[in-house]
């Protein structure tokens, strides 16, 4: 998938900013720069998977079978 390294990186400083958010007064100003971080790295990371998506066509997981690109998986 063309976007995997970016949706990898977004999705670990999402989860990473999530643990911190646990670890912080929820009423601080800091929390709530945080949640606004984290929404912006999942947003980051929903637009990844949406244009991997809009990407990888019928004819490309065709042609990547073929390439025996598919990571061993099969389609039914």
């Amino acid at each position: 998938m063309p976007y995997r390294r970016e949706a990898d990186i977004a999705l670990a400083a999402w989860r990473a900013v999530e643990r911190t958010i646990e670890a912080v007064d929820p009423t601080s100003p800091e929390a709530a720069r945080l949640l606004e971080t984290a929404a912006e790295l999942r947003a980051s990371y929903n637009a990844c998977i949406e244009r991997a998506r809009a990407a990888y066509t019928p004819e490309r997981r065709r042609a990547h079978r073929q390439a025996g690109m598919d990571g061993g998986r099969r389609s039914m």
